[in-house]
């Protein structure tokens, strides 16, 4: 504390000595000091950024709101409850977002949304002053908006009603306009519905359906009538896809458990119902208390069941013994008990009471059942059956074919066995319920197969006509082989002859020219003989190889013309 006085006493000693220009800058770097100071403490402590709700939010409005700020990649950031946005644009599309999704805080207000200024004096100074707020402000909301380029807000208050108890609703009438390339953000229905919950949360007693959004060209985006059209035509829709999926489903369980019987002999219709309302049952059941299960092995029910056990027993015995009391009204006021009752008030009396109660425990069972979202109702199956057609075969295991164009066939019909097995198969296809109303329809008609029919006769006729051909076919080329080789044999024969006539003509003028030369030269009979006979017997062996083998001649005769060239 002295240190403390010291220095105030030194501090106090250097202002008194310094002159009023010292003094006014002291306390001017002061001042700015102390200036200094403030402003950043002011802004430090200052949150950067916008704040989406002035109110600290609970966890799970906050995990709500962070998951639709992630899904719509707006920034943030999130610290002890507060979200803070970078700017008023991602505020007021983080807030449409919201109201779209329907995930707004619990907490927020219309009024904290827009953020209007309330002032005023009298009531109607007030009123005007928060339709011009108000207006102003879902403009400024809307003309935030990434795809909103203009928007003018028309408010309507109604005056208060006091002869009546019901009053006219706040309306509001915007007109947007979408920046460009973007009306179809605008023409969205959800974008619209949002739009309408953003409004009717700002302006109070306004509702949703009350809100009448246009674009610029007039077109009433709020006009929900085709939409709800729309819905229920595609709710139809889909539960005739789901009805024939049920339906194919069905068909194909019965075509499977019959198609390997019956194959291509059978024909399925089945009509079905479905319920598409909504059940809720509860039931309150009483049962009976089982003692000992049933034992399957057994062919019997060996069960023991008790409708009800015994918990506890309570018995209560009440004696009396004494004199009979019979009132006789009050004192002083003359008796009213009869003579006869009167005469019995002296005697002794004797009273035995007997209470028993026995407490008994039921089996209760409570059940809370909901169906499913369609049920089926009932279901229809009718099924067709064929008889099987055959071929008559004779004794010799060929096929009889009549008019020599088509087979003999015969037509066994299907007996009342077959319909009664089928029958219990498709009932056990179907999940068959007599409760439900489900019908089952088998029925013997004779299917058509001319079809199939004429297809094979036209192949059989077809067979006949290529066996035909063909046997013609072999007969034609056994004759014209036959007549090759008789033509062959003749051809042979002329040649044969005509070279014997050539080689009877050949040696006739050889043994003429013999004859001349002999003449001629009788002298040298002997040399010239040899030289002929040796020259005659080489010309006769010419002669029959040429007609033997005339190609391998000419071969030769060519090569020889061949070497001389």
């Amino acid at each position: 504390m002295d240190f403390v006085n010291k220095l105030i006493g030194q501090v106090k000693n250097i202002f008194a000595k310094t002159t009023k220009v010292q003094k006014a800058i002291l306390i001017g770097v002061l001042v700015v000091a102390l200036g200094a100071i403030v402003a950043t403490v002011f802004f430090t402590s200052r949150r950067a950024g916008t704040l989406l709700f002035q109110n600290a939010l609970t966890q799970e409005d906050a995990r709500n709101v962070i998951a639709v700020l992630d899904a719509n990649n707006i920034k943030y950031q999130y610290r002890n409850g507060f979200i803070t946005l970078n700017n008023e644009a991602d505020k007021a599309k983080a807030e449409l977002e919201l109201v779209k999704e329907g995930r707004m805080p619990m907490g927020v207000d219309g009024w904290e949304l827009f953020d209007a200024p309330r002032i005023g004096i009298t009531d109607a100074e007030l009123d005007i002053n928060k339709r011009r707020s108000l207006t102003k402000a879902i403009t400024q909301l809307l003309i935030k908006l990434d795809f909103v380029q203009e928007a003018t807000v028309d408010l309507a208050f109604p005056k208060k009603e006091y002869l009546t108890d019901v009053d006219s609703p706040v309306t509001a009438s915007v007109v947007i306009k979408a920046q460009p390339f973007k009306e179809e953000i605008l023409r969205d229905p959800k974008t619209v519905r949002g739009l309408q919950q953003l409004i009717a949360m700002g302006v109070d007693k306004l509702k949703p359906e009350f809100v009448t959004i246009t674009d610029s060209t007039g077109y009433v985006l709020t006009d929900f009538t085709d939409e709800a059209a729309n819905l229920k035509l595609k709710v139809a829709q889909e539960e005739l896809k789901i009805v024939d999926r049920e339906r194919k489903k069905i068909e194909n369980k019965i075509r499977q458990t019959l198609g390997r019987i019956y194959t291509n002999r059978v024909e399925t219709t089945i009509a079905l119902e479905l319920i598409w309302d909504d059940i809720s049952i509860t039931n309150n059941l009483v049962l009976p208390i089982i003692l000992k299960e049933d034992d399957p092995a057994t062919p019997y029910d060996d069960s023991q069941f008790t409708n009800k056990v015994q918990v506890s027993s309570r018995t209560v015995t009440e004696d009396w013994k004494g004199q009979q009391f019979i009132p006789q009204g009050a004192a002083g006021a003359e008796e009213n008990v009869p003579p006869g009752y009167k005469d019995k008030t002296d005697r002794w009396q004797t009273y035995t009471k007997t209470d028993s109660q026995d407490n008994y425990e039921l089996s209760k069972r409570y059940e809370a059942i909901k169906k499913g979202s369609y049920q089926i109702g009932k279901i229809s199956a009718a099924v067709a059956l064929d008889g099987r057609w055959t071929k008559v075969y004779d004794a010799n295991g060929n096929a009889i074919i009549t008019n020599g164009s088509s087979y003999l066939r015969e037509y066994h019909p299907v007996t009342a066995d077959e319909i009664k097995n089928v029958t219990a198969l498709v009932q056990a296809a179907i999940g068959y319920d007599l409760k439900r109303g489900d019908q089952v329809s088998v029925t013997h008609i004779q299917f058509d197969h001319w079809d199939r029919f004429n297809a094979e006769d036209a192949k059989l006729l077809r067979n006949n006509f290529i066996k035909r051909v063909l046997i013609i076919s072999m007969i034609g080329l056994l004759a014209l082989f036959i007549l090759v080789l008789i033509i062959r044999s003749i051809q042979k024969e002329l040649a044969r002859r005509r070279r014997l006539r050539e080689e009877e003509l050949e040696r006739k003028q050889m043994e003429m020219r013999r004859q001349a030369m002999m003449n001629a030269n009788e002298e040298p009979m002997t040399e010239i003989n040899l030289e002929d006979a040796a020259r005659k017997k080489l010309m006769e062996e010419v002669i029959r190889v040429s007609h033997e083998r005339p190609e391998d001649v000419a071969q030769l005769l060519r090569t020889w013309m061949a070497d001389d060239k």
